[in-house]
């Protein structure tokens, strides 16, 4: 009798190890990653590692590795782009596209050169308003495709604010256009192709007089 149930012992622990192995290893997912031009490399952590730092795992070109169900956080590295963490969470075999937006001290570099193109544009379109307003708060955004900007009256002062326009160009096929008639808060319904974080950021845009 004991040696039967030494026997049945045995067979459930090697059933439970072997439901547990199969579980561990049923547990990875094949995540194919592929980088953006721009990106030289990545840093993948598990989302429970990232503030120590622990088990970093590199990437440096497209290709398939083994991860775990679970959340991580990516971190990309490269001469023109963001390096803010990407969230990621793995459940299935997938693919996962880095592409981050270029960085703010890039997309400042590119800014001047802009501001000038979309200046032009604006004269072009509505010389009334240029006429008498100037771009003063101006911004680009993601891959320098998006530019946001603040038009001050030219005779606004700390003692006689005029309004100010706001309005936001967007650079296709190398060319600028202008989204809609420049106004002084842009909202979701009439700007319905841009991005909800750049109206966001052009709405708190405020003159510097």
């Amino acid at each position: 009798m004991k040696k039967k149930i030494i026997t049945i012992s045995i067979i459930a622990v090697v059933i439970i190890g072997f439901i547990i192995g199969l579980s561990y290893f049923l547990s990875f997912k094949k995540v194919t990653i592929k980088l953006s031009a721009y990106v030289s490399d990545i840093t993948i952590y598990s989302k429970a590692d990232f503030e120590s730092k622990k088990n970093p795992q590199k990437v440096s070109s497209n290709q398939t590795i083994n991860l775990q169900n679970g959340d991580y956080i990516i971190i990309p590295n490269g001469d023109k782009i963001s390096s803010n963490q990407i969230n990621i969470t793995i459940t299935k075999d997938t693919d996962i596209n880095i592409d981050p937006d270029y960085s703010e001290e890039y997309l400042n570099s590119l800014l001047s050169e802009a501001k000038n193109s979309v200046y032009t544009v604006l004269a072009a379109k509505y010389p009334n308003i240029i006429n008498n307003y100037s771009i003063q708060t101006n911004q680009l955004f993601i891959k320098g495709e998006w530019f946001g900007g603040l038009l001050v009256n030219n005779e606004s002062n700390r003692n006689n604010i005029k309004d100010s326009f706001r309005f936001v160009a967007y650079k296709e096929n190398g060319v600028w256009q202008i989204i809609n008639y420049p106004d002084l808060i842009l909202s979701k319904s009439s700007y319905s192709k841009v991005p909800i974080e750049i109206l966001n950021t052009v709405n708190n845009f405020s003159a510097e007089n």
